[in-house]
């Protein structure tokens, strides 16, 4: 099956990262994570609204199941009280230590899991051949993993149990950060991009890197996000 893509915010972040689907409003949420704003694309009207928490936001908005949401922001985990008001309150940390929250993604449970990194971290031995740094990542219903592969311009689905990729889609610049999946059926791939750090060269070669693109026409379903219960 053939697939399509199309930018459906275009130049919206400068490292944007973390989507998550609300199949409750049809939206997809997700960070910009240096300059500080969380946005709300509403895939029904096409608007992208934008958020300031007057903070570096890592890479976390996921809504609660009370109301609200659980967002990062450099090394605290906080609670957004709603999208109106904009308050959060911090609920935990990590050493300041050139530390800050990473990706973070909430289990069947309702618990949260994230991860932290260590800003002066050397990634060089990290990179796959051919596919750039993995980053961000979703799982479909049959099971497998699709992998945005950041610096190589493309998502890939590998089986868990062989490592061999089965499918890759190519998208028009290169810094890929995450995915997930969403539409009225889980089956449209939202995939996140950035352009931090890029040249004025580079940009003008992948004007459209920042930007938040749709795949449809993949022939297979996501899994419905899960949200937080703390």
């Amino acid at each position: 099956m053939s697939e399509k893509i199309e930018v459906v915010v275009k130049n919206s972040t400068d490292l944007g990262e973390g989507p998550h689907w609300d199949d409750t409003i049809q939206s997809l949420y997700y960070v910009d994570m240096f300059v500080g704003d969380v946005h709300r694309y509403n895939a029904v009207t096409g608007e992208d609204s934008r958020l300031d928490l007057g903070d570096s936001v890592a890479s976390v908005i996921i809504p609660r199941q009370k109301g609200g949401f659980v967002v990062s922001q450099k090394t605290d985990l906080g609670l957004l009280d709603s999208w109106e008001s904009g308050k959060v309150t911090s609920i935990a940390k990590v050493e300041a230590d050139a530390n800050m929250f990473n990706d973070g993604k909430v289990d069947a449970s309702g618990r949260l899991w994230i991860g932290n990194k260590r800003t002066v971290a050397d990634f060089s031995s990290t990179e796959i051949p051919d596919l750039g740094y993995p980053d961000g990542m979703t799982v479909d219903t049959e099971g497998k993993l699709w992998v945005a592969c950041f610096d190589a311009g493309k998502v890939v689905r590998l089986d868990p149990e062989t490592g061999k990729v089965i499918r890759t889609v190519k998208f028009p610049c290169e810094k890929i950060t995450s995915c997930c999946f969403g539409g009225d059926d889980f089956t449209d791939l939202y995939v996140t991009s950035s352009k931090h750090t890029m040249t004025a060269a580079e940009l003008e070669a992948t004007p459209l890197a920042g930007s938040v693109f749709k795949v449809t026409g993949l022939g297979v379903r996501g899994r419905k996000a899960n949200m937080f219960s703390g």
